[in-house]
C-alpha cells in the first residue's frame, strides 16, 4: 500500500452547509440571526450562503461576493464599506 499513498492535503477538510437568502433593501442578509452586507447591487435579489464554522460566503450565479467571519450574537451586523453605495458611503464619513 505504501506505494499508492498520498501525502495530507495542507488544511483539514472544512463541513460547510448551503442556504439560499433574499438581500433585503438595505443590502444585508439575515443568516442565524446576524446581518451581512453583500453589494448592494444584489438589493432583492436571491444569493447563495456558505456556511463553515467560522466564516460565511456569498454566492452570486456561481461567484463568490461576499466574505464574513460569522458574527456571535444575534441582531448584530457586519457591513463591509465596498458593499454601501456611494449615497451611503459619503453619509458614513
Amino acid at each position: 500500500d505504501r506505494p499508492a499513498l498520498r501525502v495530507l492535503p495542507a488544511h483539514p477538510y472544512e463541513v460547510a452547509s448551503f442556504k439560499r437568502c433574499k438581500v433585503n433593501i438595505d443590502y444585508h442578509i439575515e443568516v442565524n440571526g446576524s446581518f451581512y452586507s453583500v453589494p448592494s447591487a444584489l438589493a432583492r435579489q436571491s444569493v447563495d450562503v456558505r456556511l463553515t464554522a467560522h466564516t460565511l460566503e456569498v454566492l452570486h450565479g456561481n461567484r463568490r461576493v461576499a466574505s464574513h467571519l460569522l458574527l456571535g450574537r444575534r441582531g448584530a451586523y457586519s457591513t463591509q464599506r465596498e458593499h454601501m453605495p456611494a449615497a451611503h458611503q459619503a453619509h458614513r464619513e
